[in-house]
């Protein structure tokens, strides 16, 4: 049985980090009301404890000094359904947090009908990775946040072929360009594919010092990850050890697409 019991009204999600150090250690706050034609959000993030820190170590770790963040706004209909399909794979709130846990995640769910359920999810992790895309989506819609785009470049004698992807979380779409000889073909791909993906484009090893920011003119096989570098594949990009074949394992992903 899911926690989907009657017609949704709102849910909200709150996130408290436990024996995490700051500057990582956080709180978020994430209400979502099914009223209106499209979903409303109601988000507020702030981070904890750097009044122990100096500007200098906030700034090491790859922080601001402005990261508390707050915003409202409408998200597209498809989050509407994201939601509904994640309430669906919840079977069970509990009252007692884990206080062991690095960090604690609560929802509050409100129905229609009037009747409301508060605790912790039986799938805390799946709801916190499920928040991560959620404020993704945020950050895109606010504009605080560049959407990903991650562009594949294979160069030799023969031919050119670019593969750019851009994962959308506002609308929850997969979109990629094929680009072969300066013919672009698009194609959507289910939203399902995105973590898988996305966990092999990151699992080799990337050396930034090896990395330009020129796009590549040379023979050989690249990706820009995200961050506005160009890699080499086998020179910028290895695999993170002997027994896998990570590297490969990401081109074939990105080949399939």
């Amino acid at each position: 049985m899911s926690l989907v019991k009657h017609h949704i009204k709102s849910v909200e999600i709150h996130l408290e980090t436990l024996s995490v150090p700051p500057p990582f250690s956080h709180y978020y706050h994430i209400k979502l009301s099914f009223t209106d034609t499209l979903p409303q959000v109601d988000f507020e993030i702030q981070y904890t404890d750097r009044e122990q820190l100096s500007e200098e170590e906030i700034l090491e770790e790859g922080f601001t000094l402005e990261d508390d963040f707050r915003w409202k706004g409408e998200l597209p209909k498809a989050w509407k359904f994201a939601t509904i399909e994640q309430l669906r794979k919840s079977k069970q709130l509990f009252d007692a947090p884990k206080t062991h846990a690095q960090q604690v995640l609560q929802l509050s769910i409100t129905y229609e009908d009037g009747t409301q359920q508060d605790g912790i999810p039986n799938n805390p992790e799946s709801w916190e990775y499920f928040s991560q895309e959620l404020i993704q989506a945020i950050y895109e819609l606010s504009r605080k946040e560049r959407p990903l785009e991650i562009s594949y470049l294979e160069l030799n004698e023969q031919e050119k072929v670019k593969i750019t992807i851009n994962p959308s979380f506002s609308d929850l779409k997969i979109r990629v360009w094929r680009n072969l000889e300066g013919e672009n073909h698009k194609k959507e791909h289910d939203w399902s594919l995105l973590k898988p993906l996305l966990e092999a484009i990151y699992l080799p090893d990337y050396d930034a010092e090896q990395a330009s920011e020129k796009t590549p003119q040379k023979t050989g096989s690249y990706i820009s990850p995200g961050d506005g570098l160009w890699y080499e594949l086998g020179q910028a990009v290895t695999n993170p050890g002997e027994k896998k074949d990570a590297v490969g394992e990401m081109q074939q992903r990105i080949r399939s697409l």
